[in-house]
């Protein structure tokens, strides 16, 4: 499959579908000298290639605003207390030199944990953060996630065509879900 990038809006926040949190787990913010356990996450669920580069990401992106990050940064933990999934309810601008609007970033749990039912309380939980601070939101992702794709479009976010590669994007991504998700215009 070829591996195109993609991003999804979210026009506004209400009507968040809400997911209990499966029994024995729970939600936890970031707390200060954390930063490994997301690298580990991150880089154990292929969002980078390698630690050097989740901990270059890391640091650009949040490492300078680590007490913004502290309320917006979400972690899912087992009850061992071991974190095995976060995703942040960040923000940005939707275009360059646009006032930024929500961003979910990155919804990650461990292989290990995967298909237990725990993703989509994760994603409630952080786009119910990010409803504290925005009015819209929007995500990016990638062909080769179309099983998340799939979880986003179940809570309202649409595929952000913007040209032909956008669009040859989202019918790979129809194409994998086997369903019908832009319109032929």
């Amino acid at each position: 499959m070829e591996i195109i990038d993609v991003t999804m809006t979210r026009e506004n926040l209400d009507k968040i579908p809400q997911y209990p949190l499966t029994e024995g787990f729970y939600f936890d913010f970031f707390k200060e000298g954390d930063q490994a356990a997301w690298v580990n996450v991150e880089t154990r669920t292929d969002e980078f290639a390698n630690e050097e580069d989740a901990w270059g990401r890391f640091n650009r992106e949040f490492g300078s605003r680590l007490d913004e990050f502290s309320k917006r940064c979400l972690f899912l933990k087992n009850k061992q207390g071991e974190i095995i999934g976060t995703t942040t309810a960040w923000y940005g601008p939707l275009v360059e030199g646009e006032d930024p609007i929500g961003r979910i970033h990155w919804v990650s749990i461990l292989p290990e944990y995967q298909g237990q039912g725990l993703a989509k309380p994760l994603l409630s939980a952080a786009m119910n953060l990010l409803a504290r601070h925005h009015q819209k939101a929007y995500l990016d992702s990638s062909t080769k996630n179309y099983r998340a794709i799939n979880m986003y479009l179940s809570y309202g976010f649409k595929p952000l065509i913007r040209d032909t590669e956008d669009l040859k994007a989202w019918k790979i991504i129809e194409k994998s879900l086997n369903k019908r998700i832009v319109s032929e215009e």
